[in-house]
């Protein structure tokens, strides 16, 4: 099988010739690790820093040039694909206003983390953060052909060999990359006060679901990811409940329109969500991924495994801090527990984020090559 059969088979719930494996996301450090060299592929604040010393180009490049090289040395089985700025996009440098505060045009304040090598939305501004004006002529559902410049790399390389994953931000206008705001808080504050008016805001993005699958089948991908975290470690954000209601709908219209297009639905979803697994196989989305260690994968598999293809199986938190030995133990797991009969993807809890041990990797890696089959 190929990379891409294997996986589709995977998700269809039939056994694939050995055990697939991907991630979600990829951040520079383990990637120049395993390469040995820099890259702007996911750098975070420094790709930011060279898109606004006008340094595109290189930063496109270099994405292009590294993913597709780490994607091959490491063996995974699947390969994402994202926008880029345009390459006659207006980009804003922000002013900084301390040793590591930066403004943005509208105000908005935005401070840097050594941990996460992100901006972080400190202090909010007038208006939404200012950092990129679209150019080129793309539209939301219909990107420039120099937005899409990575993603056809991407295809044109890995699309006849592996499974490309299409993320839920390929349908907007590219911005640069920043975290913070008031989502979970908003979230929280609709669930309480208006629960009908906030399942039917969800409902309206099912359409959006079906635009991104008809487009990114036509680009060449060969599924979408969209995503909602709706819990912390500890549990959901809501009653078991209050998810039928208020979120349950719109992951099953989202499904459908993904369906329509024939394409499979990998939903990202962060947080110990236990209590509402019933719902989310009863969805009709085809992968459940951000699979946490407090969601004990065998009892998931065991309860579920027949409607979901299940993607992860070694923590985030172990691949930062643990050892070798913890990490070959939890691949070990996940792979007897999970892989048999199909309906299994390996890969980490979430993402090989900034934080991610070589060794810890590398450990992940050799344990899927001895046991994921022939």
């Amino acid at each position: 099988m190929s990379s891409k059969e294997r996986v589709r088979a995977a998700i269809a719930h039939r056994q694939p010739d050995r055990v697939p494996m991907g991630e979600l996301e990829i951040d520079a450090p383990i990637v120049e690790a395993v390469l040995g060299r820099p890259t702007f592929y996911r750098a975070q604040f420094r790709a930011v820093k060279a898109y606004w010393e006008g340094r595109r180009d290189e930063v496109v490049e270099s994405m292009k040039r590294d993913y597709i090289e780490f994607i091959r040395q490491t063996g995974h089985d699947i390969a994402r694909v994202d926008l880029v700025p345009d390459r006659d996009a207006e980009i804003f440098p922000m002013e900084p206003i301390g040793e590591s505060d930066y403004r943005d045009l509208n105000g908005n304040v935005f401070r840097y983390s050594e941990e996460t090598g992100e901006l972080m939305l400190f202090h909010r501004g007038a208006g939404p953060p200012k950092m990129v004006a679209p150019g080129g002529g793309g539209s939301p559902y219909e990107p420039s052909e120099s937005e899409l410049e990575f993603a056809r790399h991407v295809i044109a390389e890995l699309g006849e060999t592996h499974f490309i994953l299409a993320p839920g931000t390929l349908i907007f206008p590219p911005d640069l990359p920043f975290r913070g705001g008031r989502f979970f808080d908003d979230m929280l504050e609709a669930l309480i006060e208006r629960p009908e008016r906030y399942r039917d805001q969800l409902l309206q993005g099912a359409p959006v679901a079906g635009r991104l699958a008809e487009f990114a089948k036509r680009l060449g991908c060969d599924a979408i990811c969209l995503a909602l975290d709706i819990g912390t470690n500890k549990g959901t954000f809501m009653s078991p409940r209050s998810h039928r209601e208020v979120f349950l709908p719109s992951m099953k219209a989202k499904a459908e329109r993904a369906h329509a297009h024939g394409m499979p639905l990998v939903w990202h979803a962060c947080g110990n969500n236990r209590l509402v697994w019933d719902q989310f196989a009863e969805s009709g989305i085809d992968v459940y991924q951000a699979i946490q260690e407090e969601e004990p994968i065998a009892d998931l598999k065991r309860l579920h495994g027949d409607r979901l293809a299940l993607w992860g199986g070694v923590s985030c938190r172990t691949l930062d801090a643990g050892t070798p030995a913890q990490v070959r133990e939890q691949a070990r797991h996940a792979i007897e527990a999970a892989a048999p009969g199909g309906g299994f993807l390996l890969g980490s809890s979430h993402s090989l984020g900034i934080g991610v041990k070589y060794e810890n990797y590398m450990a992940m890696l050799e344990t899927w090559h001895a046991l994921r089959g022939a």
